[in-house]
């Protein structure tokens, strides 16, 4: 309930950003427009980014994760939530966008109609091995390894909150 309140405060912020920004053609020839606007969107508008920050405060804190869930929720598509990825390391091998597009869903497919998993078909068909050795099949289809600069936005974000506002944990 807290992150829908959340979500519905951002989209009113959001609308008041057009008032405000109509005040900018005013800029220049400065009259009571503008003040009337201001009174209405800076003061309401900093009240409901504080109240949606309090609630996305509280939401993070009790926070929990079930790892045995997050394991059993990435496998519930059998790998193909990696197809993307694996189009990106195919392009990266020299396989053209269009082709390694092609080649990714003809593998995606065949391993729905077949119900197979699909690092599985990925591993007999040449076409991909080819291209990829067993590692890097592994890698690629390990959403593990693709989480990109995550951890080092989350760590930075945790290193502020603890300095500006003194959280430990």
């Amino acid at each position: 309930m807290r992150s829908e309140r959340i979500c519905g405060l951002a989209r009113v912020v959001r609308a008041m950003l057009e008032p405000q920004l109509l005040c900018n053609v005013l800029w220049h020839e400065r009259d009571l427009t503008n003040s009337s606007c201001e009174r209405v969107v800076l003061p309401e508008g900093t009240m409901y980014l504080y109240y949606a920050l309090h609630l996305g405060t509280e939401v993070l804190r009790g926070l929990e994760f079930e790892l045995e869930n997050i394991d059993r929720n990435l496998d519930i598509t059998k790998g193909l939530i990696m197809a993307e990825r694996l189009m990106i390391v195919l392009t990266e091998k020299g396989l053209g966008r269009q082709d390694a597009h092609a080649l990714v869903r003809e593998a995606s497919m065949l391993a729905i109609t077949e119900d197979k998993n699909f690092k599985d078909v990925l591993i007999s068909d040449e076409r991909f091995t080819d291209l990829l050795n067993p590692e890097e099949i592994e890698s690629t289809m390990n959403p593990r390894t693709y989480l990109g600069t995550a951890g080092e936005q989350v760590d930075r974000v945790l290193d502020i909150a603890r300095k500006e506002w003194g959280y430990a944990n």
